[in-house]
């Protein structure tokens, strides 16, 4: 603790903040004495503040002891996440980061164990699907903090997470539940479930269309701004007739704008979808609230049962790999039928011809 107040002391007396200099187009800072280089280009500021946050986690020529604490740590990844992740993203990392730092953050980070780490995520009132993003995201740090130099060693690069589990199986959504749905559904509602259930896309790509993102002769969406746009691929969404037929008329109602909207003539969000589907809920007296997402999920699902390679499945859900088709829409029960179709075949092969 000691010296962790010293290095807190030294740092605030002898460095500032990173600035613009016009002159050579670049940032600095003034760390230890003296005048350092952080990134070229105004631009870059992000880089220039993660390059920062990595000198002010590396010990500088001195004579005083460093201590690099847990908060440090996480200080640090959060400079070096600005610009890299989405700000939705930053706040699903900071749910777990802010408790995080509460309970360990004057610890020195080199101290912290495995088994303290999943101690504390087992104490709260977290699911284990919880447990394990937060485990997740903290191991996160350490790992950057580890390839950053900011620590010498990984501490608690062996983590015993909860499994993993999908809740894709209990969210299915059948073509009689769904015309249950859309009977007691307002017109804007039905319009929405009709796409998200015909194109599998993400809710929250549908509540963005906008007319200038339909491709008509090509029969697609091309969105330039979704959930993965970090990775620089553009999101292809391809369309069924219906959904055309309807993007044609919605268009010409909103050429400006989105085109899918509430009741109000808003842009849909989560918890506008969330509250339809709670009344839908009340009026059909389910046991269980209907999950936009699990027309997704069902898509998915009926797209792997028919036959569907999972290559095309995976590039039609906007995924990179096959692995999250596996994950979360690879369900046993569903795929009975084609996994015993792959059998029957592999057997074939096996078999003599008859009369010989």
């Amino acid at each position: 603790m000691r010296h962790a107040r010293i290095r807190a002391q030294t740092m605030s007396s002898k460095t500032g903040r990173p600035w613009y200099r016009k002159s050579t187009n670049s940032w600095y800072v003034w760390h230890s004495g003296r005048q350092m280089r952080l990134a070229e280009g105004k631009k870059n500021k992000a880089e220039a503040y993660a390059r920062f946050a990595e000198i002010l986690g590396s010990p500088p020529a001195s004579s005083v002891v460093q201590v690099t604490t847990v908060a440090m740590l996480v200080k640090a990844y959060r400079t070096y996440l600005v610009g890299r992740i989405k700000e939705s993203t930053a706040k699903s990392y900071n749910c777990v980061l802010e408790p995080f730092v509460e309970r360990f953050g004057t610890r020195p980070a080199g101290d912290l164990r495995a088994e303290e780490l999943e101690s504390w995520a087992r104490q709260g009132r977290w699911s284990p699907t919880t447990q394990r993003y937060a485990l997740t995201v903290a191991a996160g740090v350490y790992r950057w903090a580890t390839r950053s130099k900011l620590i010498n060693k990984n501490p608690i690069d062996v983590l015993s997470r909860p499994p993993g589990k999908s809740r894709g199986a209990e969210i299915l959504i059948d073509s009689a539940l769904h015309e249950r749905i859309l009977a007691v559904s307002s017109p804007e509602f039905r319009d929405f479930l009709t796409v998200v259930r015909e194109t599998g896309a993400r809710p929250g790509e549908v509540a963005k269309v906008e007319a200038k993102d339909v491709v008509w002769d090509s029969h697609c969406w091309v969105l330039n701004e979704h959930k993965t746009s970090n990775t620089g691929r553009k999101r292809v969404i391809y369309l069924s007739e219906v959904v055309v037929r309807l993007c044609r008329v919605l268009a010409e109602k909103h050429p400006e704008g989105p085109i899918f909207r509430n009741t109000r003539g808003e842009l849909w969000v989560k918890t506008g979808w969330k509250q339809a589907m709670q009344r839908v809920q009340r009026k059909l007296g389910l046991l269980r609230r209907p999950m936009v997402s699990g027309y997704r999920h069902t898509f998915a699902t009926d797209a792997l049962d028919r036959g569907v390679p999972d290559a095309h499945v995976a590039e039609l859900l906007g995924h990179s790999s096959t692995s999250m088709i596996f994950r979360h829409y690879g369900h046993l029960a569903s795929r009975s039928k084609t996994l015993r179709d792959s059998l029957d075949r592999i057997r074939g092969k096996d078999k003599e011809p008859e009369g010989e």
